[in-house]
């Protein structure tokens, strides 16, 4: 379990719990190039509020042109801009429906997402086992923190050393984000892709 969660950590947070409250998720965006969601962007001359920065850098620049057509005719679609190197960000609003789940996940309290919110995750989703290669069906990320899985929390009493039952029945699973980490830098974003 520890070793899926860790290569989920390579997913910001922004990618982790908000792509359903823009109508995306992470799977239908990989084949664009897909890197990673984020709350804010460092460089860009205009801070969009209650929006996400969805950073691609697409292999196939005529796939991605016909995913940004049909993108920019999306209600909740705000603007696009390009960063050397190939790399491209749409930026999107919090759909309408989502602004509570929103403004909840900016709290930390992930578990207490609306029903429908949680609906928008997959229970289930394929990893593949490092040791054997073989495609196995396991828990999703999302569901074990929406849900303060059973699994979860021992994994951090374990690694921490610590009961959760000590800590309060509001606790949450899953640490609050770092506006850091959730922050478009496409210097450092080019550092590691090199």
């Amino acid at each position: 379990m520890t070793e899926y969660f860790e290569k989920a950590s390579k997913s910001t947070l922004t990618t982790i719990l908000l792509l359903p409250s823009i109508g995306m998720s992470r799977r239908a965006l990989l084949k664009y190039g897909f890197i990673n969601a984020y709350l804010a962007d460092i460089d860009s001359e205009i801070e969009y509020r209650d929006c996400i920065y969805l950073l691609f850098r697409p292999d196939s620049i005529e796939k991605f042109e016909a995913f940004y057509m049909r993108e920019r005719e999306s209600k909740n679609f705000v603007t696009q801009y390009d960063y050397e190197g190939g790399y491209i960000v749409l930026v999107y609003s919090i759909l309408d429906k989502y602004k509570s789940d929103y403004n909840l996940f900016l709290e930390g309290k992930y578990s207490k997402f609306s029903e429908e919110y949680k609906e928008t995750f997959p229970k289930f989703v394929k990893v593949i086992n490092s040791e054997t290669g073989i495609t196995e069906s396991q828990i999703s990320l999302q569901f074990h923190i929406l849900n303060k899985s059973v699994a979860l929390k021992n994994m951090w009493e374990e690694e921490l050393k610590v009961k959760f039952k000590d800590l309060g029945e509001d606790m949450e699973v899953w640490g609050k984000y770092d506006i850091h980490k959730e922050t478009l830098d496409i210097e450092q974003i080019r550092k590691e892709q090199r």
